[in-house]
């Protein structure tokens, strides 16, 4: 992007015989707020290019995440939503289930209980802690109404 300067542009419209130091530095403080002002819009335009690039098109999410959280281009990738559940936990380990049939404390849900997603954002397991950003950026840029999770590799 061309960044204007207006200091360049008030010095070149001075006329030659009016070209004093003392007269350049005047007519540059006077234009000084206008110039700071243009900074910070050249500034935000520079921070919310991104987000108005953005489009919820797979391609677009992925590529986003991937710039993100500097990640080669196939690490973060979206596949297609499935049904999930029904599921089955263990009671004696909340944090760490596991999946048995045969458990005596086991428990299943019913097939009422099904999950049907829209997409799944898979993610390597390396980025474990950033999942929470992930979801906040996939929340920002998904279209209204789709639902998704996140799963590790």
């Amino acid at each position: 992007m061309y960044r204007l300067s207006i200091n360049k542009i008030v010095q070149m419209q001075v006329p030659f015989w009016h070209r004093k130091p003392i007269f350049i530095a005047w007519l540059k403080t006077s234009v000084s707020y206008l110039v700071k002002v243009l900074d910070d819009l050249y500034n935000y335009w520079e921070d919310t290019i991104i987000d108005a690039m953005m489009s919820p098109q797979i391609i677009t999410l992925e590529h986003y995440l991937n710039n993100r959280f500097q990640r080669n281009p196939a690490d973060i990738f979206i596949s297609d939503g499935e049904y999930i559940g029904p599921w089955f936990f263990t009671d004696n380990l909340p944090g760490d289930p596991e999946f048995y049939w045969d458990q005596p404390d086991s428990w299943l849900w019913t097939a009422q209980d099904e999950v049907n997603t829209d997409f799944v954002v898979n993610i390597p397991a390396m980025l474990l802690d950033q999942t929470s950003l992930i979801a906040a950026c996939v929340q920002k840029y998904k279209l209204a109404g789709k639902t998704f999770y996140i799963q590790l590799f």
